[in-house]
C-alpha cells in the first residue's frame, strides 16, 4: 500500500515532469494523475485545489530543493561571513542558470510562471532572511561585524540585496568567487562587516 507522503511525492514529481515535457500552459490534472499512476479522484483528495494547487506545491518544493542544493554547496558560516554569503551568491546564480525547466519557462511562458513565482518569493525571502540573521548573529559573536549591528535588520536587508543581485547581477561577474566576495563585502554587507 502506498503511503500518503509517497503518493504526494509522486504527484509532485509527475507535475514537474509534465511541465518539463509539455510546458505550464499544457498542464492538466488528468495528465498528472496518469503520470503519477493514480486516478483524478484520488489526486483531488490529495490536492483539492486542482491545477493551481499542483503548480503552487510543485514550485514550493522546487524552491526548497534549490535552496537545499545552494546550502549543500557552500562552506559553513564559521568559515567567515563574507565567504559564506559570497558562496551563497555564486551557488544560487550557478544553480539558477542550470535549472533548465525554469529557464525555459521564463523565456517561453513568463506570463504563466511569473505570478506563481511571485507568490513564492516572500517565502524565499523569509527563509533566506532567517538564515542570514542566524549567520550574522554567529559572526557578531566571532567579532566579524561592526559593533552594535542590528542583526535582524542587517539580515533582512542582506537577504533582499542578495536576491536582487542573484536575479539581476548587473556588471558583477558572479561566476568569479573573488568578485562575489567583493560584492558581499562592499554592497550586500557594507557597513555590517568589521573593517580590517
Amino acid at each position: 500500500m502506498t503511503s500518503r507522503s509517497d503518493l504526494a511525492a509522486r504527484i509532485l514529481d509527475a507535475t514537474f515532469a509534465e511541465v518539463a515535457e509539455h510546458g505550464l500552459a499544457a498542464l492538466t490534472v488528468e495528465a498528472v494523475a496518469v503520470r503519477a499512476g493514480t486516478s483524478r479522484a484520488t489526486l483531488y483528495r490529495h490536492v483539492p485545489g486542482g491545477r493551481e494547487e499542483l503548480i503552487a506545491r510543485t514550485i514550493e518544493r522546487e524552491v526548497e530543493r534549490f535552496f537545499g542544493a545552494v546550502m549543500d554547496s557552500v562552506p559553513l558560516p564559521s568559515a567567515g561571513v563574507v565567504d559564506h554569503v559570497a558562496a551563497i551568491v555564486v551557488a544560487a546564480q550557478r544553480l539558477l542558470g542550470e535549472h533548465d525547466v525554469l529557464q525555459r519557462l521564463l523565456v517561453e511562458e513568463a506570463d504563466a510562471i511569473v505570478p506563481s513565482l511571485a507568490t513564492v518569493q516572500p517565502l524565499v525571502a523569509s527563509g533566506l532572511t532567517h538564515h542570514l540573521v542566524a549567520t550574522l548573529g554567529d559572526a557578531a559573536g566571532r567579532g566579524e561585524l561592526e559593533p552594535d549591528v542590528d542583526v535582524d535588520q542587517a539580515g533582512d536587508h542582506a537577504a533582499r540585496l542578495l536576491l536582487s543581485y542573484v536575479g539581476s547581477p548587473g556588471s558583477w561577474d558572479l561566476d568569479d568567487p573573488d568578485e562575489a566576495r567583493r560584492l558581499v563585502r562592499d554592497r550586500i554587507l557594507a557597513g555590517v562587516v568589521a573593517s580590517g
